[in-house]
């Protein structure tokens, strides 16, 4: 975040600044939420055609939501840091090698 005096109104300015990994990984995170609410909603239609308990189905997608979100964001977080380097490396950017391949 970015803070400026204003001296003139005596007051501070604000302006959110967010990096491309920032804005990636909201993105996809937006993307997982979606995709885990469609699949819940067809988990709950296909329960009721089965005739499945009610409790039973909402347990099961609680579970795919709260285990869902976690275990993609490692990989997405890869992917976008990887994106951000070949960027990078197009800018001839100076870089240096990390310990994560």
């Amino acid at each position: 975040m970015l803070c400026v005096w204003d001296a003139k109104n005596q007051r501070f300015l604000s302006a959110e600044t967010k990096s491309f990994l920032q804005k990636t990984v909201i993105k996809i995170g937006d993307y997982l939420i979606i995709l885990a609410a469609i699949m819940v909603a067809i988990i709950f239609i296909a329960s009721l055609f089965r005739h499945q308990s009610l409790f039973d189905t909402l347990q099961f997608a609680l579970v795919l939501v709260v285990a869902s979100i976690p275990i993609a964001l490692p990989a997405v977080l890869s992917v976008t840091m990887a994106v951000g380097a070949v960027a990078l490396a197009k800018k001839r950017s100076n870089s240096k090698q990390t310990g994560s391949y």
